[in-house]
């Protein structure tokens, strides 16, 4: 097992919004159509991180072009909206990040 960490930069949206998105999700009647509606919502809010490297150890930086690579991926994206979904429900805050 390979654990890495990485700090993500969000943009909080108002509590309206995350419902509504949280209200179109549960409509959607396909996994694929669901799963590209939570990659959209992931787009909209993160903007910067920190510590991701690439298979040689060499610093990625953050640009939109590369989030959307690395959410190609599944555990990167189901990271990326366990910590969004933590910081929504003011996780991050109660734990002091």
């Amino acid at each position: 097992i390979i654990e890495q960490e990485l700090k993500v930069e969000f943009e909080p949206l108002p509590q309206d919004e995350l419902m509504a998105a949280q209200e179109e999700s549960v409509t959607l009647p396909t996994l694929r159509e669901v799963q590209a509606h939570g990659i959209r919502q992931v787009q909209r809010v993160v903007r910067n991180w920190e510590g991701v490297v690439d298979a040689n150890g060499e610093i990625v930086p953050f640009s939109p072009a590369m989030l959307e690579q690395a959410l190609q991926h599944a555990w990167f994206r189901a990271g990326i909206q366990k910590a969004l979904a933590e910081s929504q429900n003011g996780e991050a805050a109660r734990q002091g990040n």
